[in-house]
């Protein structure tokens, strides 16, 4: 794994899913989605 695996995108990702901004879009981006998640 390189610098941006590492260090870069799993900052990127708490900011935009911890944070109370992108509440809104969040919803409206998934509304209707429905399934499994699989990792």
């Amino acid at each position: 794994m390189g610098l941006y695996d590492n260090y870069v995108m799993p900052r990127l990702i708490g900011v935009v899913c911890g944070n109370t901004f992108f509440d809104s879009w969040r919803r409206r981006v998934c509304e209707g989605l429905e399934g499994n998640i699989i990792e």
